[in-house]
Parts: C-alpha cells; sequence; structure tokens
C-alpha cells in the first residue's frame, strides 16, 4: 500500500523533525561532558540570541573566579577585547583578548584582583559590549541559562518543521481490528469496518 504524497510528506518530515532533535544539541565527538569543562567557570557568557549581544551584559564574580565566554557555531564571527572604559570601542593595547573573531569561541580568563572590566566583541563593537564586576557585590555569581550548542535558529527550525508536521485536520483515523492490528480508516470509504 502505497502512502498518499502528504502523507508521504508529513511521514518525512516528523522522521526528519526527530532526527534533528535528537542530534542539534549533542556536543562533538570527543568533547568532554558539559559539567567537567565547565567546573571551574563562575559565569558562562555567550551569545544572545539575536546574535548582536552577549547573552548577560554585566556579571558579578569575586576575585580568584573564572568568567568563560563560550559560543559554538554561531552565524557571524565574535571575539572578546578588553577596554579602557565602556564608552570605548576599540580593544585596549596590552589587554585581555580572546583573539581573532570566530564564529566557535571558548576563552577562559580568571580575575584576580577586585575591578570593573570592560570588554567588546571587535567586529560589532559599538553594540557588544559586556562588563565583569568583581568583588563589587554580595550576590552569588550567576550562570548563564543559555544551552551551548542550542541556538535560537535550531529552535526556530523545529518549531517551524513541527507547524508542517502537526497542521490542524490532518488527525489520523485508525480503528483498533479483531487481530490486534489497526486499520487506517481515513483511507477507506465510509463502509469500511
Amino acid at each position: 500500500m502505497t502512502l498518499p504524497p502528504t502523507r508521504l510528506f508529513h511521514s518525512i518530515a516528523a522522521a526528519t523533525l526527530l532526527l534533528f532533535a535528537i542530534l542539534a544539541p549533542m556536543p562533538p565527538v570527543g568533547a568532554q561532558p558539559a559539567e567537567d569543562s565547565l567546573a571551574e567557570c563562575a559565569v558562562v557568557v555567550s551569545i544572545g540570541s539575536g546574535g548582536m549581544s552577549f547573552d548577560d551584559r554585566t556579571v558579578e564574580i569575586e576575585a580568584g573566579q573564572t568568567v568563560c565566554w563560550i559560543w559554538d557555531n554561531e552565524t557571524m564571527a565574535h571575539n572578546v577585547a578588553q577596554t579602557a572604559s565602556s564608552s570605548d570601542t576599540t580593544r585596549m593595547e596590552g589587554g585581555v583578548y580572546s583573539g581573532a573573531p570566530n564564529t566557535t569561541v571558548d576563552f577562559r580568563h580568571t580575575f584576580t584582583e577586585n575591578q570593573t572590566f570592560t570588554y567588546i566583541c571587535e567586529p560589532h563593537a559599538s553594540v557588544m559590549k559586556g562588563a565583569v564586576i568583581v568583588g563589587g557585590s554580595e550576590e552569588a555569581p550567576r550562570r548563564s541559562s543559555s544551552t551551548p550548542g542550542f541556538s535560537s535558529l535550531s529552535l526556530i527550525m523545529c518549531v517551524v518543521a513541527a507547524a508542517f508536521v502537526l497542521r490542524p485536520g490532518d488527525a489520523v483515523n485508525t480503528q483498533a481490528v479483531g487481530d490486534g492490528s489497526t486499520l487506517d480508516r481515513s483511507a477507506c470509504p465510509s463502509e469500511c469496518t
């Protein structure tokens, strides 16, 4: 029995969605488990959902703690470059620097003294700025709620695929048959039993 073209499309879309949902958030082969690789990080800063901001623009830590800037397979290249002040849009000579902008970055810096550390993403310096306040708060350090490797683009693709699979009115009409199998009543005339 062959499936009608609409059902065939829906079956393929459902299989694709399932495969994407399973594989999208998986870490690369050989990667360390997330808990082990992030154990030294008091705060993880990644790229915001729009791709043009850091997800945590201002973070607070204590001296001796490490901030980790981590993103993976972003659509645009980014980096971390220390500035002399929050209004600067150029890298401070001799300052903390993650290197050339890249779509995948894992940069970590341990702050040893109380300070307000300001930084930019060089390619997007006018809009991508951040600050690390070291020793300036009694609050506990915050952790980013981002999930590395699962970008907003992945989420959008899942929602669009689900819209194709779960269209209203396409419910399958099945009925149990005496031998334990099911009969697809939507493919039968009204007299099927």
